[in-house]
C-alpha cells in the first residue's frame, strides 16, 4: 500500500505534464491571473448582471473555452451556440467571447473586432 500512496504524486506530476502539453499543442498558453482579471473586469463591464447567475471561476471557464475553440478553429458561429447550452443572456455571451478573445487569448482579437 506504501508503494501506491508513493506513486500517487509521480501520477498528479504527469497528469499536470499531460495537461501543459496538451495546452501548448493546441496553441494556446494557459491564461494568467493578470490576464484573468483583465478578463473579469472587461465581463464585468459589458454584462454588469453576470455575476447574479455565473461565479467568476464559471465566467473565466467560459472565457477559456472561447479560446480553445478558437484555437482548434470551431467557427464564432458554433461556439456561440455551443455557448448558448450554459443558458445566459445573448448580450452576456458576446461579452464573455469578445472579452476572451482580448484578454485570455490575444492573437483571435481580430476575430471580434473585424480586423
Amino acid at each position: 500500500m506504501a508503494r501506491i500512496a508513493g506513486l500517487l504524486p509521480l501520477a498528479g506530476m504527469a497528469g499536470l505534464l499531460l495537461s501543459s502539453w496538451l495546452v501548448a499543442a493546441c496553441g494556446v498558453s494557459p491564461s494568467t491571473n493578470a490576464d484573468q482579471q483583465s478578463f473579469l473586469a472587461a465581463v464585468h463591464q459589458q454584462a454588469p448582471l453576470v455575476g447574479n447567475y455565473r461565479s467568476d471561476s464559471r465566467v473565466v471557464a467560459l472565457g477559456q473555452a472561447v479560446c480553445n475553440d478558437l484555437a482548434a478553429g470551431v467557427s464564432v458561429p458554433a461556439i456561440a451556440s455551443r455557448l448558448a447550452s450554459s443558458s445566459l443572456p445573448a448580450p452576456d455571451l458576446g461579452a464573455i467571447m469578445s472579452s476572451a478573445s482580448q484578454s485570455l487569448c490575444p492573437k483571435y482579437a481580430s476575430v471580434f473586432s473585424g480586423g
